[in-house]
């Protein structure tokens, strides 16, 4: 069997980590399944040595050499993980070849990323579509249809999500979704199922109807939305699929006559999520390709996807439709493109040669070597003194930082597309000196009802801007429906407004500031201070909220100062205990030990000083 596959194993060498499961598989079955192969009489029908034209047929080929069940999963398991290397191994032949020396590199990866997703792709739905026949067969199935709800290029684990029709027959196709996964687990990929455990009450798959009967109560969280929408169908009924998109699916497309929750909630938790991302600080000695810049393409593409109605899931063909806007955003798009190219086809090599990871630690020799092995299948050459991988991280921070400028060009037109849809639309404007609500609902009461469908949403900059605009009446018709209130009520209304805010800290510190602003033109400071008593009795001093703050303080030191300047020392003095554990993170023990500081310098200055 060792001189049978050597040169596979001694190519396979060069990749990283994810080699190990399909040649530990090699190694102990490799001998038997060309044993069973040519028992059956089927050896000439399957390409053992290079990778296959079919991959289903040649599948069903190696099922057939299989006497019984478990004998066919591990033929299987054995030729699926075999065809794997030799898919990856191939991929980045024809990259270097093509790569080097190329005038466009640029249009050299678009190509090697596209190929390389249809390849894994084909390969997954082939083994799947085997692996499902084999664990239903013979019994009652429901109408079921197994998505691919991810990143189509991602290999480290594949994102599914499972919808049926609610029958009863579920049981039994659960069981099998569980068999497939521990076959999956055993030979290469981990499967994921993010999206029904997020949604389902049990078991892996989820009904339309269960979809529906979540969604009217509140939104999903970005990450279950964008997986909805990525939502690409494998295995199973097309129909089925089909009125998935109709039903659920297209619930995150704007829609010009009746504005959407869905939509407008899917945008909230996008830009919560970009604006994050692009506070998030970054460490000059590591790269992180996913939180660099690849999620916040994502979430920007997926914004304008639903705000253009672009229903291609394909990143590139979606480019391609965004890139026929008007001119600026045009070459916004197209720099964003090629930046998302460039970092994407980084990201997939490194992770073939080195490891299924995130961070890349450039100080590590281990992990230069593994940039240098990235740079030369991309076609650089060291030049001089100047290595290939020096180039290489050259041009990745010359791509993460134009791509990031693009993301915040492309912020804005999302930020007003909100606020025209939004449901609280008629709270932007002028507000009558009556309040904004007409009958006996108050606005508080009204504010609640309202957000309670958009739980865990960071971005309400909208909100913030109408309250912070004295002229439009918000805030005093706020400030005025609280003075009205007794004191439980009142105290109730301020925590649930805290308790919103929380999600950001940049929302509620921006809430406080803009309260006490108002509060103190009517001559009643006390709703500020039980607003803040209701902020502090929320934070715990959790390492999340240490980071939260921490970074508030880094990008924001004004927002931060306007309220740390405006509380008592004892609030000071709680806050720096709240806020003073330990984190392990060193970036942001740097940034907690600046806030903790400055905290110390307010809480012992005199007021004048501050």
């Amino acid at each position: 069997m060792r001189r049978y596959f050597q040169r596979i194993e001694q190519r396979a060498e060069e990749l990283g980590n994810f080699r190990r499961k399909p040649l530990r598989a090699l190694e102990i079955h490799g001998r038997r399944l060309i044993d069973c192969l040519e028992a059956s009489g089927r050896f000439d029908r399957v390409h053992l040595e290079q990778l296959a034209t079919d991959f289903g047929s040649e599948m069903d080929a190696v099922l057939e050499a299989g006497r019984d069940e478990e004998e066919k999963l591990i033929l299987l398991g054995t030729y699926f993980g075999l065809q794997f290397l030799l898919m990856n191994i191939r991929s980045i032949d024809l990259l270097r070849s093509s790569a080097a020396g190329a005038e466009n590199p640029l249009a050299v990866y678009r190509e090697f990323l596209r190929k390389a997703a249809e390849d894994f792709e084909e390969l997954i739905r082939a083994y799947l579509e085997r692996l499902l026949e084999l664990f239903l067969a013979g019994g009652e199935r429901p109408e079921f249809i197994v998505c691919a709800v991810g990143t189509r290029l991602h290999q480290d684990d594949v994102d599914m999500g499972i919808i049926d029709d609610g029958s009863p027959a579920r049981t039994r196709l659960n069981r099998a979704i569980g068999r497939m996964a521990r076959e999956m687990m055993r030979w290469t990929s981990l499967p994921d199922f993010y999206l029904s455990e997020h949604i389902g009450e049990q078991g892996f798959t989820v009904s339309i109807d269960e979809y529906r009967e979540r969604l009217d109560r509140r939104i999903l969280d970005f990450v279950s939305a964008s997986e909805i929408l990525s939502a690409r169908p494998i295995v199973g009924s097309r129909r089925l699929f089909r009125r998935f998109q109709r039903l659920i699916h297209d619930r995150y497309f704007h829609a010009r006559r009746k504005p959407r929750r869905e939509h407008e909630g899917y945008l909230r938790g996008l830009l919560g999520e970009i604006e994050s991302l692009l506070l998030w600080p970054r460490a000059p000695e590591r790269i992180s390709p996913k939180d660099d810049l690849l999620r916040l393409v994502g979430g920007v593409l997926w914004a304008y996807r639903t705000v253009e109605r672009v229903r291609e899931a394909d990143a590139w063909q979606a480019f391609g439709r965004l890139a026929r806007s008007p001119a600026r955003r045009r070459n916004l798009f197209i720099s964003l493109e090629r930046s998302f190219t460039f970092v994407e086809t980084f990201r997939h090599l490194y992770q073939q040669f080195a490891a299924q990871e995130e961070t890349i630690d450039l100080t590590d020799p281990q992990q230069q070597e593994s940039l240098e092995r990235v740079a030369n299948a991309m076609g650089y050459e060291a030049v001089g003194v100047v290595g290939a991988g020096q180039q290489l991280i050259v041009h990745y921070l010359e791509h993460v930082k134009e791509g990031r400028k693009a993301v915040r060009d492309l912020v804005p037109p999302i930020s007003d597309h909100i606020r025209k849809i939004t449901v609280f639309a008629d709270w932007l404007g002028p507000i009558a000196p009556a309040g904004p609500i007409q009958g006996s609902q108050s606005l508080a009461s009204e504010f609640q009802r309202r957000v309670l469908y958009f739980q865990g949403v960071k971005y309400w900059n909208d909100l913030l801007d109408a309250l912070e605009n004295r002229e439009g009446g918000l805030l005093d018709a706020m400030l005025r429906e609280l003075e009205a209130m007794d004191g439980a009520a009142r105290d109730q209304t301020l925590l649930y407004f805290a308790r919103w805010g929380y999600h950001t800290f940049y929302t509620m510190l921006r809430l406080l500031a803009i309260v006490r602003e108002g509060a103190r033109a009517r001559g009643r400071p006390d709703l500020f201070a039980s607003l803040d008593r209701a902020f502090l009795e929320t934070i715990e001093g959790t390492p999340d909220e240490i980071r939260r703050f921490s970074t508030v303080f880094l990008y924001y030191p004004d927002l931060v100062y306007r309220y740390l300047s405006q509380v008592d020392d004892e609030t000071l003095e709680y806050l720096r205990r709240r806020l003073g554990g330990q984190v392990w993170d060193i970036e942001v023990a740097a940034n907690q030990k600046r806030l903790l500081s400055f905290c110390e310098i307010l809480e012992t200055s005199s007021r004048f000083f501050r």
